[in-house]
């Protein structure tokens, strides 16, 4: 169930990411947690482990608020006496690989349906190259750092593990792939 079988991101190089129905729920931190959450109009869940430490949890909430505040406690309960995780090097940035992907991308792919149009609307990103970095640029929002894990396989300043892979979809398209965002590349204009 932990293993990425068949998705684009997986292909493309991001392992260790989302399985079935089983996906890495921290990737920064003192221990990795895989699990699963979601939640709809009143109603959300999460449940993870630590396979290592031997720890899981589940919350459940039909009041519709968010468990993030609550999730990131019991996570800081249940590793409080772990030793951190060695921080990965980060790799040097491939330019070459890198400079097509540079741009404005459009969000292709929202995770509801129902508020689709306003995510299609409003999900872009940019990703430009500051030095031996990329910045992802949200069109909305806080950017955030990618540090290079491979030509084409990125993380954030605080993950252990690649969260982001750019690659081409079945119809060439340069996409950009992660947890929070699927992207098509686009003008600015879109």
């Amino acid at each position: 169930m932990e293993t990425e079988h068949s998705s684009l991101a997986a292909r493309a190089g991001l392992g260790g990411y989302y399985g079935l129905a089983n996906a890495a729920v921290t990737t920064g931190g003192k221990a990795l947690f895989r699990g699963h959450n979601g939640g709809i109009a009143g109603f959300s869940s999460s449940f993870a482990y630590c396979r290592e430490l031997g720890v899981g949890y589940a919350l459940s909430n039909n009041g519709g608020q968010s468990l993030a505040r609550i999730e990131k406690m019991v996570r800081e309960f249940l590793v409080r006496r772990a030793p951190a995780l060695p921080v990965p090097p980060v790799a040097p940035l491939d330019v070459a690989a890198v400079a097509p992907y540079l741009g404005h991308y459009r969000s292709a792919a929202p995770r509801q349906q129902l508020g689709g149009f306003k995510e299609y609307l409003l999900g872009g990103f940019s990703v430009v190259r500051r030095g031996s970095v990329l910045v992802m640029q949200p069109l909305l929002g806080t950017p955030d750092t990618l540090l290079p894990t491979g030509p084409l396989t990125f993380r954030w300043r605080t993950a252990t593990l690649p969260g982001v892979v750019f690659t081409r979809d079945h119809d060439g398209r340069r996409v950009a792939i992660s947890a929070r965002t699927y992207g098509v590349q686009a003008g600015l204009w879109w």
